[in-house]
């Protein structure tokens, strides 16, 4: 069973391995830096449990719980 970015908990760090949709929804992904093999952190979650704050590439990027759930990543170093 593969992981995905809305099931990390925060401090974790993991690799993107793919993503899980197409269309817009994976073009954003893609545009915001996503790409397999990217090492991200989660850095915090909103009040309600979204949006998601990652840090990557020495950026910060906010995902709604949804976009979360189409980015399957695995543990670092693994």
């Amino acid at each position: 069973m593969s992981s995905t970015l809305a099931d990390t908990a925060i401090g974790c760090v993991v690799v993107v391995d793919r993503i899980n949709t197409t269309g817009r929804r994976k073009a954003r992904l893609l545009e915001v830096g996503l790409l397999p093999g990217v090492r991200v952190t989660v850095e915090r979650l909103g009040p309600a449990g979204e949006p998601i704050q990652l840090r990557f590439r020495k950026r910060r990027v906010s995902l709604s719980r949804e976009e979360a759930a189409q980015v399957e990543v695995r543990p670092e170093g693994s």
